[in-house]
């Protein structure tokens, strides 16, 4: 990394590639680092980026950073306009030295310096900007896990007290603003603006169980608030110094929200629609008195909720008389768990979604009914409905609640202990007391030890277990509190005596295992979509029949688990053999098949038309146009967007038979798509409209031209892209055209004969046509590069030519002072 942020200058782009890198450490501005950029300096219109490539994750681990000394894991010094995105740091640790930190990512000096989805975790501090640091903007960054096991007991007087997920200590008049942020399991704060000056804005970041971390590290604790605003030097700064919207603090050893921990002058402040939940200390504390300054704090529409958990006193929140209040849900009535939809965190860890923004959860989100939507005073921040809601997160304009609905339940033969009862909707997460469900067996209640909620499904843990032939009830009847509920919150309602399908195994019934029959085909294409469904017959009543397909070489399938299935058949350049195991399990009964499956390439007697140029309506750095003819799966043109297109122009007037497209390795969705194809570029003829690719594998797919096309030659192909199911991109990761050109028309009555094919190391080409008489051959792959080219005697009628090129696919040409007039394909084995 250090070479390649040395060479950087005013807009550079460079593309860091996944894995793990671990440098060893170099002395550099006073601190043993990782990686250093220094005195760099973008423009505003020309900045300096520094971007992961893709979606591969790069992350640079710092173990082998141990000397003596002060150790950084990214140091930014005398920068200006640059861009990070996608960096990971990590394991910038003490190593036994405590007399100085160990930070996972530092800047000094520096100015319009961005950090976007960028994360740190394992380190001895997290994020510090501070200094005459100006204009500083993290956005979608993640710190978490980091501990200072040793530095803490110097700075701050016990282990973990210097460790915070971010912190600033600027000058005076600086800058420094948070969007879509989290920080959790750090050791100290949050974030920390401990003793801070300048102006900082944290707008929807989280702040959750930080004070102790997790793992190696459990018995590290500091102080522990979530967002620790800061006291502030005097003399003050006008304007308001600290402003925190549509924030969540939740789970801290400390506070929330806290201005200081201690007395002391602190700066004007404004907090709007905040949520704290479950803190130790206070949800809000506002508190400072000592100074010559107590700055005023603005809160409105905020909640907060079951905080003052190590019961202080301090009741939720712990507010000076000069704060101005307006709006809060402490302010009137009293807020109990059934208005929210759920207060289970669990989610907040997840990954983030693919655009970097924070995933989405249900917790702390306001349950339809609740008196707080609608209950706040506009403070400047988008709403909906006819007021803004109090807390972090705005419910819908208009919900449509799902009540969910009783469908049924059983008793399976594999788990005698467990009530399976089924919902005609999906539950949110929240999980009833076992005394709300009431199973009955044989009209005796059997105690319910434990419940979970999974999709639409509540599975109740009976105490011991059902037998075969007892008669099951359940019921339920709605608690006061952890309702069952979907997301929207909608409420189950009361059953009674509901009966419950008793699948259990009879063991003193003898029974058969099942029978097997198999109706496939034996060869398919590569390329195409096919489906086996073996027909299978058992004797048991009383057992679920359970199905698992497992596929060779890896290929993919519509569904391993159903009756049938559904595989696209994998691409290969000669005969190959896939196998399909398909057990059937009745009871502790298994029965298994082997389907064995020839795999035949589609047409490869074809040529592959060859792309002149290639055009797109746009595309997402990496992802140009040209990536969908480099050969290379892993590369795509990407584009966002209705009717986004590649406009591809070929060599050569073709017949075309057929497409093979690869999409998106791995992909789960279907891509929506229609194909044009032209003479002369201006008059186009729809050839495949409404095409969707497979849904559950992105292998090249073959798509067929319709019989009225394939004699007509086009030398202009266009593939307008619709998006996919899950979202508006379209992805493209190869595109050929196969069918045959004008010149391999022109020859075709030749009689040039080229054997064998597939070829090994040796070809022979034979010209009895005598008007025929080339001078050269060549051999070429896909993408046009020359593989071998000969010169020889145009008089010659047989030649033999030794190969020796990688298995695979490639084309042969024959022509006279280099114009070529014959050309057909050549398989190369192994």
């Amino acid at each position: 990394w250090q070479y390649a942020f040395n060479k950087l200058s005013a807009g550079d782009i460079l593309y860091v590639r996944g894995g793990t890198y671990s440098p060893s450490g170099t002395l550099s501005g006073g601190a043993y680092v990782g990686v250093r950029i220094a005195y760099k300096n973008g423009t505003s219109a020309n900045q300096i980026t520094i971007s992961a490539f893709g979606t591969e994750v790069p992350v640079l681990d710092c173990s082998n950073i141990k000397q003596a000394g002060w150790k950084v894991g990214i140091l930014v010094d005398g920068c200006s306009y640059i861009r990070f995105k996608g960096l990971t740091v990590q394991n910038v640790n003490e190593h036994g030295y405590g007399d100085r930190p160990a930070d996972g990512w530092v800047g000094g000096a520096s100015n319009h310096i961005t950090l976007e989805q960028c994360a740190l975790t394992r380190c001895g501090g997290g994020f510090s900007f501070g200094g005459e640091c100006d204009y500083i903007y993290f956005t979608n960054c993640d710190s978490y896990n980091n501990c200072d096991i040793l530095f803490g007991a110097v700075s701050s007087g016990s282990a973990g007290g210097y460790c915070n997920g971010f912190s600033q200590n600027g000058n005076a008049g600086t800058h420094v603003f948070y969007e879509g942020c989290r920080a959790w399991n750090n050791s100290d704060d949050g974030y920390d603006n401990m003793g801070g000056a300048g102006y900082i804005t944290y707008n929807n970041c989280w702040a959750f169980e930080n004070g102790h971390t997790a793992g190696d590290w459990t018995d590290i604790v500091g102080d522990g608030d979530g967002f620790k605003l800061g006291l502030t030097p005097l003399p003050k700064e006008t304007g308001t110094q600290r402003i925190c919207t549509n924030c969540v603090a939740w789970n801290n050893d400390l506070g929330g929200f806290d201005e200081s921990q201690d007395n002391g002058p602190v700066s004007d402040m404004t907090l709007y629609n905040c949520t704290a939940y479950n803190n130790k200390r206070s949800g809000f504390g506002f508190y400072s008195t000592a100074g010559d300054y107590s700055g005023i704090a603005t809160i409105k529409n905020c909640i907060s909720y079951k905080n003052d958990v190590n019961g202080g006193g301090r009741q939720n929140n712990y507010l000076r008389n000069n704060c101005v209040l307006s709006n809060n849900s402490w302010q009137s009535g009293t807020l109990t768990d059934a208005d929210f939809v759920t207060l289970t965190a669990t989610a907040a860890k997840g990954l983030r979604k693919a655009d970097g923004t924070l995933p989405d959860i249900s917790f702390m989100h306001l349950a339809p009914g609740s008196r707080l939507i609608d209950a706040g005073v506009n403070a400047g921040l988008p709403y909906n409905g006819n007021a803004p809601d109090l807390g972090a997160f705005e419910t819908a304009g208009t919900v449509t609640v799902i009540i969910p609905v009783y469908v049924s339940s059983f008793i399976g033969s594999s788990t005698p202990t467990i009530v399976d009862m089924t919902y005609n909707s999906t539950l949110a997460n929240i999980v009833p007391v076992t005394s709300a469900f009431s199973v009955q067996v044989n009209s005796i209640v059997r105690v319910v030890s434990k419940i979970a909620i999974s999709g639409s499904k509540v599975l109740l843990t009976l105490q011991s277990p059902v037998k075969f032939g007892e008669l099951v009830t359940v019921s339920y009847t709605k608690p006061s509190a952890n309702i069952l509920q979907t997301g929207t919150g909608g409420q189950a309602i009361n059953i009674s005596l509901k009966p419950v399908t008793n699948n259990l195994k009879n063991d003193n019934q003898s029974t058969s295992p099942p029978v097997i029959t198999l109706k496939t085909l034996s060869e398919v294409y590569s390329g195409f979509i096919y489906e086996i469904e073996p027909s299978v017959s058992y004797d048991l009543t009383k057992e679920v029949i359970t199905y698992k397909w497992t596929a060779s070489n890896n290929v993919a399938v519509l569904s391993s688990t159903s009756s049938k299935i559904q595989f696209l058949a994998p691409p290969v350049n000669s005969l190959q053999t896939i196998q399909f195991q398909f057990d059937v399990s009745v009871g502790t009964t298994v029965v298994s098949k082997t389907i064995p499956i020839n795999i035949l390439p589609y047409k490869r007697e074809l040529e592959m038309a060859r792309m002149k140029k290639i055009r797109a309506s746009s595309s997402l750095i990496p992802g140009a146009p040209l990536n969908v003819t480099d050969g290379n799966t892993l590369t795509n043109w990407t584009a966002n967007g209705d009717n986004q297109w590649l406009n591809f122009t070929l060599a050569q007037p073709f017949k075309i038979s057929h497409l093979e497209i690869t999409f998106l390795p791995g992909q789960k969705s279907s891509f929506f798509f229609d194909i044009y194809a032209s003479k002369d570029s201006i008059t186009w003829r729809p050839i495949l409209i409404n095409s969707t690719s497979c849904n559950f594998s992105g292998n090249n797919q073959v798509f067929l031209f319709p019989e009225s096309e394939t004699a007509k030659e086009y030398s202009y192909l266009k593939y307008i892209g619709h998006g996919n199911s899950l979202n508006s991109s379209n992805i493209v990761s190869e595109l050929k055209v196969f069918g045959s050109s004008v010149a391999t028309n022109t020859k075709k009555n030749s009689e040039v004969v080229i054997y064998p094919n597939p070829v090994r190391n040796l070809l022979n080409i034979s010209m009895k046509q005598p008007t025929f008489k080339p001078d050269m051959v060549r051999i070429i792959d896909y993408s046009g590069k020359i593989m071998l080219e000969k010169i020889f005697d145009p008089e010659i009628k047989n030649l033999q030519l030794p190969i020796s090129l990688k298995s695979g696919l490639y084309i042969v040409e024959l022509g006279a002072n280099n114009i070529f007039q014959f050309a057909q394909s050549l398989i190369v084995s192994d």
